[in-house]
């Protein structure tokens, strides 16, 4: 069971420092399929925020 949380923190925290990189590229370089995959990610992340793990 400790095995499976640890996977599932490493799982948020590149997630989440994925979401951050997307977010910066389009900031600088806006383009709507970046936004369109920042607010898909951003989702996945808020959804697996709020889960137990």
């Amino acid at each position: 069971m400790g095995f499976f949380v640890g996977l599932v923190r490493f799982v948020k925290l590149a997630l989440a420092l994925a979401v951050f990189l997307l977010f910066l590229r389009a900031l600088f370089f806006p383009n709507f399929l970046d936004m369109i995959v920042l607010m898909l990610l951003s989702f996945v992340l808020f959804m697996m925020l709020i889960s137990r793990p």
